[in-house]
């Protein structure tokens, strides 16, 4: 098949799916889910229809992966459409028809392009005999239009979303005016409202007290200004694109009042309704904002004004997009590679992603669409099949970077090694995998620089935990960080950067019940072991006999699983020749302690940094010596070559055994008697050259 004959199957489908009319509120799922049953079979898919409720179904099309040990990507699309008006439309909004290049049709911006754009890429990819390393699911859900509380909100809670092992979900976007590329991270909460208010009734000639409308008057009057207030703000903002800023604001408005029975008669109530979408940190502050509201309506009684909660979200979830992670690195690396430019910002209205988030996955709103009016749930609603087209290929680069990801660490992770994946590789495009893949020599060269330092580093450095903090009057350890922070800053450290680190928990069996045990990492270059003590005086504490201890944990995975893991989070400084991770340490969203770095970083033989670093935290944080441990690194290859070529002496290490077992300290140590020999015959010829008085 060629790829303008991919191109027009791509179009055609796309066509036949918007023909199907998935219409709120009676939506044709049955032949829908035909078709995507049909679809699979197509390109070779597993099929599974997953019974929601008795009139609901979700497909699920999957592409199993040539591992199983790896979580498993979903993408995610809703199949039903919003109400037309089809006396506004040029085209039979149905028939997905194609006019200058433009596809007409509802659903074809929201969200049927998508659906369509990620098996179109699974065919290509398919075609091209790729396998992928995770599996692929894709997923086409109901009622997304209209809440998603049986269709999304439904799926989530079935077994059959716990079986997919889900690492990684994309979801719907919006259209972008410009050439850039909106990404969303989170949903804004949903808040229907109504405000019930209550007064006096009467003629229609009287001057009444306390009537209704002076209540709803009040009540109408605070929530405009509130309105107001956020809409300054959203004009203030240096975007150009308002509606994709709508996700960083509060929105209110009033969609309904009703009241009164006659043209004469004061009305003893009124309701107000507003759809209110708040943006994500402003949630409880809006909350109690429409409290304070009630509060300071003027009544008699309390029960004149009485706040219902039509629809309430509740609180939502964002994907941490700061936090590094596989699926970040390899959405960025194909923007790249297509040359994609985006912006990562707040969904504006609320999406199926919501519940996900929810539920602890990562997901990201995407729909590539780029310089197209936004026309969702408008008349006319279209996407130009160029457009449609270029997003296929987008996904196509994009699958195989999110299921093409693994590296070797994973198993080096699995059993419990600290590992980071770097190539000392800027300023160079990206082409593993490529055709034309090169790198320039000078990168090539400055790499091997970077290792020399580093290995300097990872080698030499010295480094040390506070083992006791003055607990003071603090009430928790985030507030005792702040303190400590800012104390470091007055004195001149400067912030560089976030720092996270991820954490096994081991808990003995015989231990205060107060304690929780911390193996963690640091990287310059000693481990440490630590406590952190949940108790008024929060702190984590250093232990130096941490090596001694590890030698003896052969079995670390084991102790990962009894405890959730635990994360050290906060902000990197540095002054001088010093490094300062500050921060507090979470386990299960639930904050154990604090976390204080200090590291000497340059390779000085001539200057004690373990003493300059108690010099260091006397100067700042005024704590006293026996407060402050110094971390033990056992070198388990040092030799005595150190202290001569301390020095000054040239040394190398060598012993003579090739094709031998290592068993230096183990059991059983051996060496063969012939290895043994050659080994005399090499030290003859060695000797008699290092003695035969040849110089240059």
């Amino acid at each position: 098949m060629t790829e303008k004959d991919k191109d027009e199957v791509a179009l055609q489908r796309f066509v036949e799916y918007i023909q199907i009319k998935t219409v709120q509120p009676e939506p044709d799922y049955d032949s829908a889910m035909k078709f995507l049953k049909n679809y699979a079979q197509e390109l070779g898919l597993e099929y599974r229809a997953v019974t929601l409720d008795e009139s609901r179904q979700a497909a699920l099309l999957t592409w199993p992966s040539t591992s199983s040990t790896e979580t498993s990507i979903v993408l995610n699309s809703h199949i039903d459409v919003v109400p037309v008006f089809e006396e506004h439309w040029m085209v039979p909004p149905f028939s997905g028809e194609i006019r200058d290049g433009k596809i007409y049709g509802r659903g074809t911006q929201d969200m049927k392009c998508v659906g369509i754009q990620y098996l179109e890429a699974i065919r290509r990819l398919k075609a091209a005999k790729y396998e992928p390393k995770r599996t692929i699911h894709c997923l086409f859900v109901p009622d997304e239009e209209i809440g998603g509380v049986r269709g999304m909100g439904k799926f989530i809670t079935l077994d059959e979303c716990k079986a997919l092992n889900i690492g990684f979900v994309l979801d719907e976007g919006l259209a972008s005016e410009t050439d850039v590329f909106q990404v969303y991270y989170g949903d804004r909460s949903v808040l229907w409202i109504q405000f019930l208010v209550k007064g006096k009734t009467g003629h229609g000639s009287r001057l009444i007290e306390n009537t209704a409308a002076e209540k709803a008057q009040f009540i109408l009057n605070e929530m405009l200004k509130f309105r107001a207030n956020e809409k300054e703000c959203l004009e203030k903002s240096e975007a150009t694109d308002k509606l994709i800023q709508l996700g960083n604001v509060t929105t209110v408005n009033l969609t309904k009042l009703t009241g009164g029975v006659q043209q004469n008669v004061v009305p003893d109530q009124y309701s107000l309704y507003f759809d209110c979408r708040i943006k994500p940190d402003g949630y409880d502050a809006f909350k109690e904002f429409l409290h304070d509201v009630i509060k300071r309506t003027p009544k008699e009684n309390d029960d004149e004004v009485i706040l219902h909660y039509v629809q309430d979200s509740g609180r939502v979830c964002i994907t941490d997009v700061e936090k590094p992670s596989w699926w970040l690195n390899c959405f960025k690396r194909t923007c790249e590679q297509m040359k994609c430019k985006t912006n990562w910002t707040v969904f504006p209205a609320a999406t199926d992603g919501r519940y996900l988030r929810g539920e602890g996955y990562p997901a990201i709103g995407f729909s590539p669409m780029i310089n197209t009016p936004i026309l969702l749930h408008d008349h006319n609603e279209y996407l130009h099949k160029d457009v449609f087209l270029h997003g296929i290929e987008i996904y196509v680069k994009l699958l195989e970077n999110l299921t093409n990801a693994a590296t070797d660490g994973r198993y080096l992770r699995g059993e419990g090694y600290p590992a980071i994946g770097f190539s000392p590789m800027i300023n160079t495009p990206i082409l593993l995998h490529d055709h034309n893949e090169y790198l320039h020599k000078d990168v090539f060269l400055h790499g091997i620089e970077i290792y020399v330092k580093l290995f300097e580093n990872l080698t030499n450095g010295e480094s040390a935990y506070v083992i006791q903090l003055p607990s003071g009057s603090f009430k928790s350890p985030a507030e005792a960080a702040e303190s400590y922070l800012e104390k470091l800053e007055k004195g001149g450290a400067k912030k560089t950067r976030p720092f996270q680190v991820d954490l096994v928990s081991y808990s003995p069996s015989i231990t205060n019940s107060k304690t929780v045990h911390v193996l963690s990492h640091s990287e310059y270059p000693a481990s440490s072991f630590a406590f952190a003590e949940q108790s008024n005086s929060q702190m984590l504490v250093a232990d130096n006999t941490f090596i001694a201890l590890m030698n003896k944990l052969k079995t670390l995975r084991a102790f990962e699983t009894r405890l959730p893991k635990m994360e050290a989070r906060g902000t990197r400084l540095e002054y001088q020749d010093f490094v300062i991770n500050l921060g507090t340490v979470s386990q299960s969203q639930t904050t154990k302690g604090l976390v204080l770095e200090v590291a000497y970083v340059p390779m000085d033989e001539t200057r004690d940094g373990y003493c300059l670093i108690q010099e260091f935290l006397q100067s700042f944080l005024n704590m006293p010596k026996q407060m402050i441990q110094k971390l033990i690194t056992e070198q388990l290859t040092a030799t005595d070559g150190r202290y001569l070529r301390g020095e000054g002496y040239p040394a190398i290490g060598f012993s003579p055994m090739i094709n031998t077992p290592i068993l230096l300290h183990d059991h059983n140590e051996y060496l063969h008697k012939d290895v043994f020999l050659h080994g005399i015959e090499i030290y003859v010829k060695l000797l008699e050259n290092l003695t035969n008085g040849e110089s240059a």
